[in-house]
């Protein structure tokens, strides 16, 4: 048994306060003891299910500093008292208190959100900082009623996310004749940002010739507002305005069918009536299956469905569907109130900001708290202090919260910035130059204000990047001396700790800065796997390697496209390493934008050098390869190169916005492209046999080369990957389920989510597992489902331990041009693997083999699934696909390319 507090700003009548009510019911049921604090309660009659209720308490815009602290005090000292272990909280502004009230107290915080308003509410850039980027460290569980809020909030929240639906009352009337009645029952909170989409439901439901009369059930702060719309409306029905009715559901049999959106129309369909969704912005249909299912996205208000014309409503209104009861116990079985792990994160910033809060005296204000001086100043105490010191929420702090707090932040270090440099042996002038830099910043700032917000973010990031290194004065020194490498690194880093999705979105930025920084050495931060091995210099490689070229075979630059050292490795890694077995010299080029971090030269393979260093230009005679994915190179970049260099484009995809991103990025990889086309390249390297057609309408014959992905054979064939130590969630998945389908790759765009989905539904008897990083938000598009287990990114080292569960393979894409000109390296691996693969019927490069299986559909997949099982065991079949991959290996792809290596 638990002692619940729960902290609602409101709790009102036909709002949040049944689904509260509701829970608080279940929870009683299982022995819990709840209780309330709320701002402002109408919900009177109820009020007796709480142990204790505590009411008018202000938590929300009404709350001034003064009435800030009092809360924060009034919530503290109800904790103790009542020794409550769990709060729960809900929207709005009551978040901030309750969450640094309870972890003062090291409880557990359950955080409700109910739409995406109470991530947003209403663009109030002060709540979106505190809640997403402040106090998301402190939830130890979030839930959301839909999936429309779960991916809004999974950026902030993303280990502590779950569905948790809203439960329903429900009224068994289903033997009632609806189609009788000549009366519509709309149910809804009368407030202001409902009145248009009542308006068209009252304008629709009076053009049904069937309906005489309208009933109105809701209470809210705008039903004068409606009262006076709907007197405009010409040819109107008899409207009706009964006011709130506690039990509303118990109404529902005396009419033809239930008008409004959320609780109310659940509560409808769960009673077997007709049910119109009234959204917020019109009218979006009577709810059948299909439109359900839609609906629980977004927790029935319509936000993610499309208004429908009058003509099909009143289409709509001859047949009246009715939701299919397998759906809707499907919906039921994830209200059920959960039983949570006992987790509790500390969250030591709470008890700082407390302790700081209530040794602050009395303060003449009547503003919003997040307004004042005082809490400002609170929070760029702690934020800014070396205990709590954090540059993810610095940036945000800065960017999000309060423009004008820039000036207090920089002020309040620089009353111990001379103390710190007077420890320091630096150059005053320096000194002077750095501080004339900060105060040049903040002169900009309030001329900038209502001219160009870029600008603004643009100042701020500098401000965040000048002042994370003031933070150590060691840095400091560093950053005088090497000032754009250790920046360099601070970004890089920063990006990497951002979601997937944002990155994709920041994709352009990203670029713009790997082409402004990538020829600047940075710190060497060495790997414990190259604990031991020193970078070499350009003049070490020059005298140790370089020197002896006429050795080799020739030397082949890989110009940067992908750092070496990522878990998945794709065809660049690949090519070079081929290349090195084969005995020519390799250097491959980085960026050190992930984790590649070398300062100079570091061998990686036999003959391969991974490098940094921009003296690689100086190096003439060279094969030098250009991507067709290379967004942070520039076409001026080969004009430079050209001269004394084999240029060889690589056209290894489609130039696709699912591929290659914004439209910036897409611009320079066209242009990239067209310099090469138009005469610039020596060679097109194409990947696929459509690539290698476009790029015949350009070149000779004798200048283009096909050469598809590969394998390396001998690494899928080591025996060495039996031995591996799988993790547990997959050996208990295989014992769980004997047919396995597996994939590895990107979790990207192009994956053909819909019939992935369908599959997996149709085949509840098959285990279905996708292995490989989330690119640009792919994870989210994946369907979760007891038979599906993601196990994001493996190293490559030791993926053929992982896919030798497998059963059968799978490559799923999308039909469009991506599928019709990808070449995926993943099929020949899977060939390595002797495992039969299926494979989208659009994938030309996959279906050329015969032993291929392929649909088009959920169901012809499911079909080809039951071939491949039975292929699966069969000894003969599995020869054939081991011949295939020793066809196709990454070895046999550079021969192809050799020619590339005679002379001009």
């Amino acid at each position: 048994m638990s002692n619940i507090l729960i902290v609602s700003e409101h709790f009102l009548n036909g709002g949040v306060e049944t689904y509260i009510k509701t829970q608080v019911l279940d929870m009683k049921k299982e022995g819990h003891n709840c209780f309330l604090i709320t701002d402002s309660c109408s919900d009177l009659q109820n009020i007796n299910i709480f142990q204790q209720v505590i009411a008018n308490v202000k938590l929300g815009l009404n709350s001034d500093f003064n009435s800030f602290i009092s809360t924060v005090k009034l919530i503290d000292e109800f904790i103790n008292k009542n020794d409550i272990d769990i709060v729960h909280v809900h929207p709005f502004y009551s978040i901030i208190p309750a969450i640094l009230a309870a972890k003062k107290n090291k409880k557990r915080i359950w955080l409700t959100l109910h739409g995406p308003i109470s991530l947003d509410y209403y663009g109030d850039i002060q709540y979106q900082f505190i809640l997403k980027h402040f106090l998301s460290d402190a939830i130890d569980q979030c839930l959301v009623v839909s999936e429309e809020v779960e991916n809004l909030c999974k950026f902030d929240f993303i280990d502590s996310v779950r569905i948790q639906r809203n439960p329903i009352n429900k009224v068994n009337i289903s033997n009632f004749n609806s189609i009788e009645n000549d009366r519509v029952l709309i149910v809804s909170r009368l407030d202001s940002d409902k009145i248009s989409g009542l308006i068209d439901g009252v304008k629709y439901i009076s053009s049904d010739s069937n309906i005489n009369e309208i009933d109105i059930v809701g209470c809210g702060d705008s039903v004068e507002s409606l009262k006076n719309e709907i007197l405009q409306l010409v040819n109107i029905k008899k409207v009706n305005f009964l006011g709130f009715n506690e039990n509303v559901e118990e109404l529902f049999f005396n009419y033809r069918y239930i008008a409004g959106m959320g609780r109310s129309a659940l509560e409808s369909i769960y009673s077997d009536k007709p049910t119109l969704l009234i959204g917020y912005d019109g009218v979006k249909g009577l709810i059948d299956d299909l439109l359900f299912e839609n609906l629980m996205k977004s927790n029935f208000s319509g936000r993610n469905v499309d208004n429908i014309s009058l003509d099909k409503f009143i289409s709509e209104s001859k047949t009246l569907p009715i939701v299919s009861l397998e759906l809707k116990e499907r919906y039921l079985s994830e209200t059920d109130w959960p039983l949570f792990d006992d987790i509790n994160k500390e969250f030591p910033l709470a008890v700082d900001i407390v302790n700081i809060l209530y040794q602050q005296e009395h303060v003449a204000s009547s503003h919003s708290y997040l307004n004042t001086p005082e809490f400002v100043s609170i929070l760029n105490n702690v934020i800014f202090s070396k205990k709590h010191f954090r540059y993810d929420i610095v940036f945000n702090y800065i960017r999000m919260f309060n423009v004008n707090a820039i000036n207090q932040l920089i002020s309040l270090e620089k009353v111990d910035f001379q103390s710190k440099l007077s420890n320091e042996n630096i150059n005053s002038n320096k000194v002077d130059d750095i501080n004339n830099k900060v105060d040049d910043i903040i002169n900009k700032v309030d001329d900038i204000l209502n001219i160009n917000i870029n600008k603004i973010n643009n100042l701020q990031e500098d401000i965040v990047n000048i002042k994370m290194e003031m933070s150590n004065s060691m840095s400091f020194k560093k950053y005088i001396q090497h000032g754009k490498r250790y920046m360099y690194q601070i970004v890089k880093s920063l990006y990497w700790k951002l979601p997937s999705r944002l990155r994709w979105k920041l994709n352009g930025v990203r670029h713009s800065v790997v082409r402004r920084f990538r020829r600047i050495p940075v710190e060497p931060i060495t790997p414990i796997s190259m604990v031991g091995i020193k970078d070499l210099t350009w003049e070490q490689f020059k005298e140790n390697v370089l020197k002896y070229r006429d050795y080799y075979k020739g030397v082949f630059i890989q110009e940067v496209v992908i750092d070496w050292d990522v878990p998945l490795y794709q065809r660049p890694q690949h090519i070079a390493t081929a290349f090195g077995q084969l005995d020519y010299l390799v250097i491959y080029r980085t960026t050190n934008f992930t984790a590649d971090n070398v300062n100079g030269f570091r061998q990686v393979s036999k003959n391969v050098w991974l490098t940094n260093a921009p003296e690689v230009n100086n190096i003439s005679g060279a094969v030098r390869s250009f991507y067709s994915t290379a967004y942070s190179l520039e076409a001026s970049d080969i004009d430079k190169l050209a001269k004394n260099s084999t240029i060889v484009y690589e056209y290894i995809d489609h130039i696709d916005p699912a591929i290659s991103g914004d439209d910036e990025n897409i611009k320079r990889l066209l242009t990239l492209k067209d310099k090469c086309f138009n005469g610039t390249a020596d060679y097109i390297v194409a990947s696929a046999k459509k690539l290698e057609e476009e790029a015949l309408c350009f070149f000779d014959r004798e200048k283009v080369i096909l050469a598809q992905n590969g394998v390396d054979t001998a690494h899928y064939r080591n025996n060495e990957h039996n031995g591996f130590e799988l993790p547990q969630e997959i050996i208990q998945f295989r014992k769980k389920y004997e047919k396995i389908v597996g994939y590895f790759g990107a979790i990207a765009p192009w994956l053909w989510y819909e019939e992935i989905e369908k599959l997996v539904l149709l085949r509840p008897d098959v285990g279905f597992i996708f292995i490989g990083p989330d690119y640009y938000g792919g994870v989210d598009k994946l369907v979760k489902a007891e038979n599906v287990l993601h196990l994001g990114a493996v190293n490559y080292q030791n993926l053929p331990s992982y896919a030798r569960t497998f059963d059968v393979c799978f490559i799923p894409f999308e039909p469009c041009e991506i599928a019709r000109t990808t070449s995926p390296l993943k099929l020949f691996e899977y060939f390595a693997l002797e495992k039969p693969v299926v494979v989208t019927s659009e994938m030309r490069e996959c279906i050329v083999y015969d032993e291929v299986l392929r649909s088009d559909s959920a169901e012809g997949f499911s079909s080809e699934i039951d071939k491949a099982l039975v292929l699966s065991k069969d000894p003969i079949f599995k020869s054939k696909l081991a011949s295939l991959a020793d066809e196709n290996s990454w070895c046999c792809r550079a021969l192809a390319m050799s020619p590339v290596f005679e002379k001009k």
